[in-house]
């Protein structure tokens, strides 16, 4: 049997990068408050190019999409926040 040429994993004395923590929390319904939701339909039903800030955080992008409830069958359009730098 040959022996291995190249290790496997990585290599002895490589350090460990730092990563930054994010916190995204997903959509809640307005009325029973539950996160589960059916996947989105229709596609992307509103995109607008625009610049400001939510919550102290820039944006320069706004979404809506469709999706309804799992718990209470409420109907919801969810307005996402993005930032794409240029």
């Amino acid at each position: 049997m040959a022996k291995r040429t190249q290790a496997k994993g990585r290599p002895k004395g490589a350090k460990n990068c730092k990563r930054k923590l994010t916190t995204s929390l997903p959509a809640a319904c307005p009325v029973c408050n539950s996160t589960r939701r059916q996947p989105y339909k229709d596609g992307i039903v509103a995109e607008y190019y625009m610049t400001g800030e939510i919550d102290g955080r820039p944006y320069n992008r706004v979404i809506w999409r469709r999706t309804r409830c799992l718990d209470c069958d409420q109907n919801l359009t969810v307005r996402e926040y993005l930032f794409e730098p240029a």
